[in-house]
């Protein structure tokens, strides 16, 4: 078994802080054990944040079979763990390797890592392109997919502090001058699935945008003879990095595929939140615009909470793309149901339990519908090709049909 203790500090609007300490147990490469303890400065400063609704602010160390989920939250996951198992190949690489193989200016959210009082903070050794290498990106993300013992191209993205990033698509952290961002880029699976998603999420954003939705700036790249989706990282600002919490890290879920809305209300409920009531009717609207887009990848990591001095609010949406296979259940059920037939029905019951009066829930509904509604005409002007319209046309039709003839 091994022990490893970790140093945790928090970047609050521009000023580093203090949090805790970590101590991570890991045995064959997985963690058995961790014991997080908050520091007492940190705790006697005034509304300064938890570390995760699980891990509370208190003096006594807090112990758990995982490591906290605010702090797995600033981990790799999904495609950046993927980079991080192939660099170490041959060794698995401990929970607390793991955590400090993300480069340090492009981890999730304003938690920041070292392994030694006055250490630097890891990891470092970092340079994060700008946009001119976007095609070299591409290139090595789609040869990770391909060949898992492409070892060169791994190096590539991890150099580039892409360890940070999850999801399951090959993506690679980018910079546009003082802006970080993530550049997402086509999958070799899309093939299979019949649709070039990195312009449909794009399509996805635009009409969220139309529906009273905030997502993060975004724009289409062309990268040889295809085309990158670039995103502005919601968790950066001029004044610097703004904690972040997934939904997953704020529920009492299993896993992240195994909530409903209604946890995210609750756990939303039990945050600090500036505002409730205005919260709730925020969500049901992603609620309702994801149901009229077949947006069924919706678990609890594509859902997250900012901080500010104000309070806790959601962020903006993202991971936003339709699933052309009809039938398809979703991963967040909305109270109870993950069945496209059933899925008007339990929104309006959704309504109900947020405090969402009728008038006003069809009028948020008349505005996703009128927006999702232009979801072909728009396609056609990104360029997506007309087969993948009449791919999309079928589950789209019903699913906004269904809603629309709500009584």
């Amino acid at each position: 078994m091994t022990v490893d203790h970790i140093e945790v500090h928090i970047d609050l609007e521009g000023e580093p802080h203090s949090m805790g300490t970590v101590e991570i147990h890991d045995r064959r490469g997985r963690t058995v054990r961790s014991e997080f303890t908050y520091d007492r400065t940190y705790l006697g400063s005034p509304g300064v944040p938890a570390l995760d609704p699980n891990t509370p602010l208190d003096a006594a160390s807090q112990v758990g079979a995982h490591v906290p989920r605010g702090l797995a939250d600033a981990g790799p996951d999904g495609w950046g763990r993927r980079l991080i198992l192939r660099a170490h190949r041959g060794h698995a690489p401990s929970g607390a390797e793991q955590l400090l193989a993300v480069d340090d200016l492009t981890r999730i959210g304003a938690l920041r890592l070292r392994g030694a009082p006055s250490g630097p903070f890891l990891a470092t050794s970092h340079e994060i392109p700008n946009l001119v290498t976007l095609e070299e990106l591409a290139e090595a993300a789609n040869a990770v997919e391909e060949d898992a013992d492409d070892l060169a191209a791994v190096r590539v993205l991890v150099d580039a502090g892409t360890a940070s990033l999850g999801g399951v698509r090959p993506k690679a952290s980018v910079r546009d001058g003082d802006r970080l961002m993530i550049a997402k880029f086509p999958s070799t699976r899309d093939r299979a699935d019949g649709i070039d998603v990195v312009a449909w999420e794009k399509l996805c954003l635009d009409l969220a945008t139309a529906a009273g939705i905030t997502v993060p700036a975004n724009r289409l790249a062309s990268v040889g003879s295809s085309h990158a989706l670039l995103v502005d990282r919601f968790d950066r600002s001029v004044s610097g990095r703004i904690p972040y919490l997934s939904a997953f890290a704020i529920t009492d879920a299993l896993d992240a595929a195994s909530g409903d809305y209604l946890d995210i209300a609750e756990a939303l409920a039990d945050l600090d939140v500036q505002d409730l009531a205005a919260t709730l009717r925020e969500l049901w609207r992603r609620v309702a615009f994801s149901i009229a887009m077949r947006n069924t990848d919706d678990h609890l990591k594509n859902h997250g909470v900012l901080w500010s001095r104000s309070g806790w609010h959601l962020s903006p949406a993202f991971d936003i793309t339709p699933n052309p296979v009809g039938g398809a259940r979703r991963a967040t059920t909305i109270d109870g149901e993950d069945r496209p037939a059933a899925e008007p029905q339990a929104l309006v019951e959704l309504a109900r339990e947020f405090g969402i009066p009728d008038p006003e829930w069809r009028s948020i509904l008349a505005d996703v519908l009128g927006a999702a509604s232009t979801w072909s005409a728009h396609a056609r002007s990104l360029g997506i090709d007309d087969r993948e319209v009449r791919l999309l046309q079928r589950p789209l039709a019903e699913a906004q049909g269904h809603l629309a003839d709500l009584p």
